[in-house]
């Protein structure tokens, strides 16, 4: 009875410490320096995220190679690497995944720019009268093809819009 009134407080602080300090959380630092670390941090979180969400977390991992390419870090292999791990290493995943979003936003709103010229172009031979029936009508269908790669440009925007709103609203909540 003695030895039970000792133990039972001690056993039961142990298993309150167990509880509160074992296993991965959502808001754990990503600790990965290059893509095998990155996996296994992944690996070991398997269980907190949804497929859908490592998926992002890949996906946001590629938008920071991306990145790192276009900065002209993919020559040397260390720099590459630094550099995309630079943004990843001690985030958490929501911070990774908003930097991920940030970037493929940034993206969309440039390949809509890049529309803007040929469809520009393109109007302005519509409305050229020297052209033929066959002509007008040939350009009146590139010009459709072309309003409507615009328009899913548009709606995949708005919807990398709208996760990137919801990923910053979760910071605030």
């Amino acid at each position: 009875m003695f030895a039970r009134r000792i133990i039972l407080p001690f056993l039961t602080l142990g298993l309150l410490l167990a509880a509160g300090c074992g296993g991965a959380k959502r808001d754990d630092p990503i600790h990965a320096r290059n893509d095998a670390e990155f996996e296994s941090w992944i690996a070991d979180h398997a269980s907190i995220f949804s497929t859908d969400e490592i998926k992002e977390l890949n996906d946001a991992k590629q938008q920071i190679k991306f990145l790192a390419m276009t900065e002209r870090h993919s020559a040397d292999s260390d720099a590459f690497n630094n550099a995309v791990y630079g943004r990843i290493d001690q985030h958490t995943a929501r911070e990774v995944l908003v930097t991920g979003y940030l970037l493929r936003v940034d993206r969309e709103k440039v390949e809509l720019q890049n529309y803007d010229p040929e469809l520009q172009k393109l109007q302005r031979y519509v409305a050229d009268r020297h052209l033929d029936a066959d002509q007008h009508r040939m350009l009146a269908d590139e010009l459709e093809r072309i309003q409507k790669k615009i328009a899913e440009r548009q709606a995949t925007l708005t919807q990398l819009q709208k996760r990137l709103e919801e990923l910053k609203g979760q910071s605030e909540a």
